[in-house]
């Protein structure tokens, strides 16, 4: 009994977790996409990548960038499937 608690218990979590993620916008998207090949990072800076004042916190928030802009292997993955669409 006590096993099965605790996934239930993991999965209530992890659901709850994944329901307060913001979905990504097309603009979001758009900003990704724009990151610098050779360093991986995103300027988070940049006006004409970041339109959006939110962008750089949904990305955050879909792990898909660390807080300094760097993309993570979840942004990286995303990024090329993005492209080859």
């Amino acid at each position: 009994m006590g096993k099965f608690f605790n996934a239930f218990e993991k999965y209530e979590k992890e659901r709850i977790i994944n329901s307060a993620q913001p979905k990504l916008r097309q603009s979001d998207c758009v900003a990704l996409l724009q990151y610098d090949r050779k360093t991986g990072k995103l300027d988070l800076f940049d006006r004409e990548i970041i339109k959006d004042i939110d962008t750089p916190q949904r990305l955050l928030d879909n792990n898909l960038i660390s807080p300094n802009g760097q993309l993570t292997s979840k942004g990286f993955i995303y990024c090329q499937t993005r492209q080859r669409q």
